[in-house]
């Protein structure tokens, strides 16, 4: 699913925030729906991030990964999303 704008605030330095793009939900074999994991997309090689956006996926990473215990990945232009998933699901 596509994250509405400013619907999940991650803060980050300057009190500004920040939203991931998407998220992936996973239906369970017992009918439960569990948020999966969370993407945050760029249309660059991760050279060439700002530090800005560098910055920002820092936080989510820590944000989702240790505060909810949800794997947040990042989809950069050399990395398709449906080889991240797969990545997830081996994992």
């Amino acid at each position: 699913t596509k994250i509405p704008k400013n619907s999940i605030k991650i803060p980050v330095s300057g009190g500004k925030s920040y939203s991931p793009d998407f998220a992936y939900v996973i239906k369970q074999r017992d009918g439960k729906k569990r948020l999966y994991f969370v993407v945050e997309t760029k249309d660059s090689e991760e050279i060439q991030l700002r530090e800005e956006e560098k910055m920002k996926i820092r936080h989510a990473e820590k944000l989702f990964g240790e505060t909810f215990k949800v794997k947040f990945k990042k989809q950069l232009r050399n990395k398709d999303i449906l080889n991240i998933i797969k990545e997830i699901l081996q994992e």
